[in-house]
């Protein structure tokens, strides 16, 4: 399962829902692969142009996400971090369900 460019566009709630249905259909021994934006602390560098992204922008749900670390939206999930990589102002996150379904 992948999602590119999703997560910083939902409300939270939302965020949640869509990692637990993303993980539901997920098959045992699958990789869920996440690319977005950097959030706070990926690369403290950044920090300060994050803060100013929806100001510049109309970005109503991405402060709430830059807030809010994705691996801690993942672990009720029973997934492993299997990978994380920076790319310029993004993140990919690697996550595999276990081969024995939780």
């Amino acid at each position: 399962v992948t999602s590119i460019y999703l997560f910083h566009e939902l409300p939270e709630r939302a965020r949640r829902e869509s990692l637990r249905e993303m993980t539901r259909v997920l098959k045992p021994g699958g990789l869920l692969v996440i690319e977005d934006s950097l959030q706070k602390g990926d690369h403290p560098p950044f920090d300060g142009a994050l803060d100013y992204f929806p100001v510049n922008y109309h970005e109503p749900y991405y402060r709430t996400y830059v807030e809010t670390p994705l691996p801690e939206l993942v672990a009720p999930l029973g997934l492993e971090l299997v990978g994380q990589e920076r790319a310029w102002f993004s993140s990919i996150w690697v996550y595999k369900k276990p081969a024995t379904s939780v």
